[in-house]
């Protein structure tokens, strides 16, 4: 149910397969660089761990310790019942309390009306108080029946060894750009950018070399952040020229050209995968009326956060 950048679903496969297999330890650790998405990954084995196989998902609300939808993850698709959030947003606070981590007590012996299961996710560990770590120590010295926590931490942070101790420990590895684009090849996912060419071939060959070197030079422009340019201008000057699939295409060969550079960071490898994942959507899109015009819009402000 849960769509994850590459990096991530090896985890989670590794997850699930203790969670069939019932050897799913009851306290993890999952550490990992900042940004790497380490909360995408607790909430899909939260919800792997709370929601049996194939059931459908019944209550989409995710509560914090205090009862309240908790703000970040109100619209979070398949947050449920069963799914406990702690962090500094719950209490807009810059530490996690002693009190937060007390009330998992009363949260914990709650009976769901739904699922049998519970899980405790705590972002992040490092912003617990040493009071609240503490409190959280004697929590998983005895951890309550059905219960499962799981603890983020950012890489090299510190928290108690006793923590430590009582956790399973999963890492998150740098993500390495040859694995982001392995992923992507072993998807085949050159050949799901087969766009419908019918427009470039309505053209001379030589206004399309033209027009395609004009188009990279504003795509680059665009990423780079050399000029200014309004956008929603620029595609419908695109649509105008009936030049939408040789822009995609000059987009795709932006994005490789700058996973190939080894200009790929954590965060634009992020923004990446989903800029992929957006005009690998034009095949279904193009079967509706979509508006193209905002779609490029909404393209090209993802290249400008690359």
């Amino acid at each position: 149910m849960f769509k994850l950048t590459p990096w991530l679903s090896s985890s989670l496969v590794a997850f699930k397969s203790q969670i069939r297999s019932d050897t799913l330890h009851h306290a993890i650790l999952i550490n990992g660089k900042k940004g790497i998405g380490k909360q995408n990954l607790a909430f899909a084995l939260a919800h792997d761990i709370v929601v049996p196989h194939n059931e459908v998902v019944v209550v989409p609300t995710l509560k914090d310790v205090n009862g309240n939808d908790f703000e970040p993850f109100k619209n979070y698709p398949y947050a449920i019942e069963g799914i406990t959030f702690i962090s500094t947003e719950s209490e807009k606070s810059d530490q996690i309390s002693i009190d937060q981590i007390r009330s998992i007590t009363s949260t914990v012996h709650f009976k769901n009306n739904i699922y049998e299961k519970k899980v405790i996710v705590i972002a992040n560990i490092n912003d617990l108080t040493i009071s609240a770590q503490n409190a959280l120590l004697k929590i998983l010295e005895e951890p309550p029946t059905n219960t499962y926590f799981i603890l983020l931490q950012d890489e090299n942070s510190l928290i108690l060894p006793t923590i430590k101790s009582r956790c399973s420990h999963h890492t998150i590895n740098h993500l390495h750009v040859n694995s982001f684009i392995g992923s992507y090849l072993n998807l085949k996912i050159l050949n799901q950018f087969n766009f419908n060419l019918k427009d470039i071939l309505n053209h001379d060959r030589d206004y399309i070399i033209n027009q395609s070197l004009f188009i990279d030079n504003i795509i680059n422009d665009i990423y780079d952040g050399t000029k200014s340019f309004n956008l929603l201008t620029v595609s419908k000057d695109v649509i105008e020229k009936n030049l939408f699939s040789v822009f995609l295409n000059s987009c795709v060969n932006l994005l490789f050209d700058i996973i190939h550079n080894n200009k790929c960071s954590l965060s634009s490898a992020k923004n990446i995968y989903m800029l992929f994942d957006k005009i690998n959507m034009v095949k279904v899109l193009e079967k509706h009326n979509f508006n193209k015009e905002m779609f490029l819009v909404g393209l090209l402000r993802g290249i400008q956060n690359i």
